[in-house]
C-alpha cells in the first residue's frame, strides 16, 4: 500500500435538503491510515466504538487488506471481512445474500457499519446490504478507484444489477463518511485511471446543469478548460479535479437527492447521466464487465454530443471540441471488443431506469451553451442509429 507523507486532505460537504445532518468526504494522500480515526470522530461519534463489517474485492484485498485490518484492529475496533469476486458480476443478489449471512453471524446492530473498501462495484452492492440490513445500518465509502472517489461513491445510488438491466434493484441511501485516499489511484492500471477520467470529463461537460445556473460558464476558467489546459498531463493535478467533482455532484444531490425533480428538469439528478443511456446499453450488450464502466461513458459522451449536433442543439465545432479533449486524453476512440447489433442497443436503451414510458427513447443531451442540458424523449431512432454508426466507423 503506498505511504505518502501525511497531509491536509480537503474536505467536502454533503448538505442534503430536509435532513438534519450532512457528511463529509475526505480527499487526500495517506488516508488509509487516518481510517481508524476518522470512523471514531465522524461513524461513532467519539463513544463506544461499535462493529464493522469490511466488503472489499479480490483486486483490492491484495493491495490494502492486511494493512487496514491491522490498523482497526489497534484501533480497538472490531471487524470482520467478506471477499466478494472483482467485476460487475459481483453485484449479485448471492452476493447480496453473503453480506446479510456474515452480518448475522457477527451479531451486527443498526448502530454498527458496513464498509465498502474498493470500486464502484463493492461500494453499489455494499451500500444496498447496508441500507436494507435492519432497515438500515451505518455505512461507509472508501473508494480505491478514480472512477468511485469522483462519482459512485457520493450521492447514496446503492444497488444490484437484474438478468440484463443493470443497477435494476437499489434504493438511496447516503453514508456517514466517505474517504477518498488519492494514493491508490498509484496502484490502479492505466485502463482503470482513464474510465476514471471519462467520468470526471463527464463533470465539466455538465457543470452549468451541476450548479444549477442559467447563467453561461466563463468560457477561460470553466471547469472544462481547466481539462484541456492539462491535456494528458491531468494526473498532476488529480486531488484539485476529484474535488472539484465531488463539489459538483454534491451539489446535485443536495438539490435532487432521490432523481424526484420534475422529469424535464436538466439540473435535477438526471443531469448526472449525460452519455449513460448509450453507455449502459453497452455495457450490457457486449456483457458485464467486458467494458469498464468509465469506458463506456466515454462512448456515450460522444454519442450524446454527435447526437446533439444531429438534433440542432450544439453546432459541430462542440462536438470537435469534445472530440479533440478526449482525443488528447486517450479516450477517443474506445476500442471495441465486438461491435454490437446497432437495434440491440436500442432495444436496450428502451430499457433504461431513465426512460418514463414503454418503447420510448430518453437522453440527457448537451446543448448550447456548454455545460447545459436538456432532457430529449422524442429523438428519433433513425439519428440514434445514425450515430451508431458514427461511432462503430471511428473505430
Amino acid at each position: 500500500m503506498p505511504t505518502p507523507p501525511k497531509a491536509t486532505p480537503t474536505v467536502v460537504s454533503v448538505s442534503l435538503a430536509g435532513y438534519p445532518r450532512n457528511y463529509p468526504i475526505f480527499i487526500g494522500a495517506g488516508l488509509l491510515a487516518q481510517l481508524p480515526d476518522l470512523l471514531k470522530t465522524h461513524v461513532f461519534n467519539n463513544t463506544a466504538v461499535g462493529k464493522l463489517v469490511l466488503v472489499t474485492d479480490e483486486t483490492v484485498a491484495g493491495l490494502y487488506l492486511s494493512t487496514i485490518e491491522t490498523a482497526l484492529k489497534s484501533a480497538e475496533i472490531k471487524v470482520e471481512t467478506l471477499i466478494v469476486p472483482a467485476g460487475e458480476m459481483a453485484k449479485t443478489a448471492d452476493q447480496l445474500t453473503r453480506i446479510y449471512e456474515t452480518c448475522h453471524a457477527f451479531g451486527m446492530t443498526r448502530r454498527d457499519a458496513i464498509v465498502a473498501l474498493g470500486g464502484g462495484v463493492v461500494g453499489d452492492l455494499a451500500g444496498y446490504a447496508a441500507a436494507t440490513y435492519y432497515r438500515g445500518c451505518q455505512f461507509v465509502q472508501v473508494p480505491t478507484t478514480l472512477l468511485s472517489q469522483v462519482d459512485s461513491s457520493v450521492g447514496g445510488k446503492v444497488a444490484i444489477n437484474f438478468k440484463d438491466v443493470k443497477n435494476a434493484i437499489g434504493t438511496f441511501y447516503q453514508p456517514q463518511l466517505v474517504v477518498a485516499d488519492t494514493a491508490c489511484i498509484e496502484t490502479l492500471p492505466e485502463r482503470e485511471r482513464l474510465a476514471g477520467l471519462a467520468e470526471m470529463i463527464k463533470y465539466a461537460l455538465i457543470e452549468q446543469a451541476a450548479v444549477g445556473s442559467t447563467a453561461p460558464l466563463n468560457p477561460e476558467t470553466s471547469f472544462l478548460a481547466f481539462y484541456e489546459q492539462l491535456g494528458a498531463n491531468w494526473m498532476t493535478q488529480l486531488p484539485t479535479l476529484i474535488a472539484r467533482c465531488c463539489q459538483l455532484k454534491a451539489a446535485v444531490v443536495a438539490r435532487d437527492e432521490q432523481e424526484s425533480a420534475p422529469a424535464n428538469d436538466s439540473t435535477g439528478r438526471v443531469c448526472l447521466n449525460l452519455g449513460h443511456t448509450f453507455a449502459h446499453a453497452y455495457e450490457s450488450a457486449l456483457g458485464y464487465g467486458v467494458l469498464l464502466h468509465g469506458e463506456a461513458v466515454a462512448i456515450g459522451m460522444m454519442q450524446a454530443f454527435w447526437l446533439s449536433e444531429r438534433l440542432g442543439l450544439v453546432e459541430k465545432s462542440t462536438s470537435a471540441r469534445i472530440q479533440r479533449l478526449l482525443e488528447a486524453v486517450s479516450l477517443f476512440p474506445m476500442a471495441l471488443p465486438s461491435i454490437p447489433n446497432a437495434m440491440e442497443l436500442v432495444a436496450l436503451m428502451r430499457k433504461d431506469k431513465k426512460v418514463l414510458k414503454a418503447d420510448s427513447l430518453r437522453f440527457i443531451l448537451p446543448q448550447a451553451p456548454i455545460g447545459s442540458l436538456l432532457v430529449h424523449d422524442t429523438v428519433p431512432v433513425a439519428d440514434v442509429l445514425a450515430v451508431l454508426d458514427q461511432y462503430h466507423q471511428a473505430i
